[in-house]
């Protein structure tokens, strides 16, 4: 029933033709969002009930400081690969893909390896300056971790490039907490020591990196000779502002969590790290939609189809927010009840979670902005966007988290989505003609 609904909506907010297979898609990748959210929600109550509020906060922190390895460490190459797999889809596969493929591969093998050395010789040095001792010994597990996550991250890209939803979704939200719940929850069954913890989970990194390139190998690749191969350093030249944006992302995102750990406990950490994580599911839809709009709207620039683009990314804004209303009520007023689920010692996050829902919201009524830059040619500028906000982002920690605590962390991640969305759709507006922002009870001009 709520499928016919939405495909009704979006025949009446903008073209039909457009939106089948935006809808279709965005809807099976919003049932998998959905089915992943549950997946972490239930790791996050897993590791809470078998191993304590504390070593939630250990495992947070450990893992954001491995994934803000895992991410710099990728080199952008995951938007590299969506954007030469569908610009070559619509433009007749003139690219050789299995030779772009190939040598991110091997890019990705060696940057993998050299990360993963890097953490593991500062591991050590990274928990005496947290004056965390547990860092020591969980950061070495993690480091050989960065190949298997970086490789994921290859295959998702590909796959979102080719609009292969269902399986790209499984990639990008599904397969990691599936399998850690199977390999964590296995391994507690053999020892209850915590620290085990993060050995199961990197078993369940490599099984997970194996199945992606199941996934992708059964799609196959265009390499007919006569294709167009592509350099390492001209594949690099694509990746690198995406890269440099992806790492100012990376920072922005998980900055509170970083500033935190200097002056907060663990346990604080387990509450600001559940509200968060509950906050990001107002921006489901979003992340749905743009999980297929993507390649739609790197179609319909290179097209030089401009009108088409403004339906597309305005309708889309407003099923965006109109979906998000929903999850951002049920959280405002029952978000008491729905912590305690966890644990009841993490209410104390309640406000917290208040700053961040405003914050995720005010990023779905912007809607798909980024995407619109980083596939419009405009990824050099989001480049310069996401440094300015992560800046921003940093100095508000460094002043508020002091202060303020957990309440701190979430100003700033608010005043940082606020900032990065607005400068956003500022420079959307004056490339294109037109900001995707959603304004209640606005029609869509066309023309």
């Amino acid at each position: 029933m709520l499928r016919k609904a939405l495909k009704k909506a979006m025949v009446f907010l903008g073209r039909k033709d457009d939106w089948s297979e935006v809808i279709s898609k965005s809807f099976l990748n919003f049932t998998i969002r959905i089915g992943s959210k549950g997946l972490n929600y239930i790791l996050v109550f897993m590791l809470i009930r078998l191993h304590g509020v504390e070593s939630f906060g250990k495992w947070t922190f450990s893992i954001t400081i491995f994934l803000i390895f895992q991410l710099i460490s990728n080199l952008g190459l995951k938007a590299a690969m969506i954007r030469y797999f569908a610009s070559s889809n619509d433009q007749n596969g003139s690219i050789n893909l299995k030779d772009v493929y190939l040598k991110s591969l091997k890019l990705l093998i060696a940057s993998g390896v050299i990360f993963g050395l890097i953490l593991y010789f500062s591991s050590t040095k990274i928990s005496i300056e947290y004056e965390k001792a547990y860092l020591s010994e969980s950061l070495k597990y993690l480091a050989f971790g960065f190949i298997a996550l970086n490789l994921v991250d290859l295959n998702t890209g590909v796959l979102r490039g080719l609009r292969k939803i269902g399986k790209q979704s499984f990639l990008e939200s599904t397969g990691n907490p599936l399998f850690s719940i199977l390999f964590i929850g296995i391994g507690y069954t053999f020892t209850k020591d915590f620290s085990s913890v993060f050995g199961f989970y990197l078993i369940a990194l490599y099984v997970f990196c194996l199945v992606s390139f199941i996934l992708v190998f059964s799609e196959g690749f265009k390499s007919e000779s006569h294709h167009q191969k592509v350099s390492s350093m001209k594949i690099l030249s694509v990746s690198f502002p995406m890269f440099f944006t992806t790492s100012t992302s990376v920072l922005d995102r998980w900055a509170d969590i970083m500033i935190l750990g200097f002056f907060c406990s663990d346990t604080q950490l387990a509450g600001y790290s559940l509200v968060s994580r509950l906050s990001k599911i107002v921006s489901l839809p979003l992340n749905s939609v743009n999980s297929i709009s993507a390649s739609k709207f790197r179609a319909k620039y290179v097209e030089n189809r401009y009108l088409e683009l403004k339906m597309l990314s305005k309708s889309a804004t407003k099923v965006i927010v109109l979906t998000s209303i929903i999850p951002l009520l049920i959280l405002c007023l029952f978000s008491e009840y729905v912590i305690s689920v966890f644990d009841r010692q993490l209410v104390f996050a309640i406000s917290a979670l208040y700053f961040l829902l405003a914050g995720q919201f005010f990023n779905v009524i912007t809607g798909s902005v980024s995407q619109l830059l980083n596939m419009t040619d405009g990824h050099v500028r989001l480049m310069w966007i996401s440094l300015i906000s992560t800046t921003m982002n940093l100095g508000l920690n460094l002043l508020l988290v002091p202060l303020y605590g957990i309440n701190g962390a979430a100003i700033a991640t608010l005043s940082s989505l606020v900032l990065n969305n607005l400068m956003s759709t500022y420079i959307v507006y004056k490339r294109l003609g037109f900001a995707p922002i959603y304004i209640p009870f606005q029609k869509v001009k066309t023309n």
